[in-house]
């Protein structure tokens, strides 16, 4: 199950990064968390600066329900996560002052059960 859903949620949210961004999934104590990150292109000293990298995170409780869930309910679903990872971006900043050779930081969103499976999660037009 976990493997075909870490595909799933990756294709997801993937169209709402830049297209050369890098994104890599892997389980954490049974969320699905999706590592983002790009070349930011925005130093000519550094041409292979990376942005700071973002975690999206799917909780094991949220992951169950969607699991568990009818089509409509997934589709709605998958709207809400694109919907919910869109909103985010717009106030993430993805520019870092760590110098290079040291880890850049990573920002973290949490999907939880009730922001992923909830009609009640966004308020507008997606309910």
């Amino acid at each position: 199950m976990v493997s075909k859903l870490e595909d799933h949620f990756r294709a997801v949210v993937e169209h709402c990064f830049p297209k050369d961004a890098e994104l890599h999934v892997q389980v954490e104590s049974d969320d699905i968390c999706i590592y983002i990150d790009w070349k930011l292109m925005n130093d000519p000293q550094r041409p292979n600066k990376r942005s700071k990298k973002i975690k999206v995170r799917v909780s094991q409780f949220a992951i169950e329900d969607y699991f568990d869930g009818r089509d409509n309910d997934k589709v709605d679903a998958d709207k809400r996560l694109r919907y919910l990872v869109e909103e985010w971006l717009k106030k993430f900043d993805p520019d870092h002052k760590n110098p290079a050779h040291t880890p850049v930081p990573i920002e973290e969103l949490v999907i939880t059960n009730a922001m992923l499976n909830s009609r009640q999660a966004i308020r507008g037009g997606l309910q």
